[in-house]
């Protein structure tokens, strides 16, 4: 199962949703999801991968005004991909060194 199946998966269960309705490419808030609620997922995710996902809030001060644009699964699953694979490089160097 791909990181998008699991994290959709993840959004179906959590939040007692039709699977039709919930669609890779979809605005977790046009599921009636608030924002709120979405940053707490995205804390299950975190904790479910062993990774800490980028704070949209805080790329918002810095002027990129990510934290207005939407949580979909796909964008999260690609975000949460490029971490993991960061992480596998670091641990590969990290046990490369003696």
């Amino acid at each position: 199962m791909d990181t998008v199946e699991q994290i959709r998966n993840m959004i179906i269960e959590e939040f007692e949703l039709d699977a039709e309705k919930v669609q890779p490419d979809t605005d977790l808030t046009t599921l009636g999801i608030d924002s709120l609620s979405v940053i707490e997922f995205v804390f299950k995710i975190e904790d479910k991968f062993k990774v800490m996902l980028p704070d949209r809030r805080v790329e918002t001060v810095k002027g990129q005004n990510a934290a207005t644009s939407g949580y979909t699964i796909r964008g999260l699953a690609a975000e949460l991909d490029a971490l993991l694979a960061a992480q596998k490089t670091e641990t590969k160097s990290v046990g490369s060194v003696s």
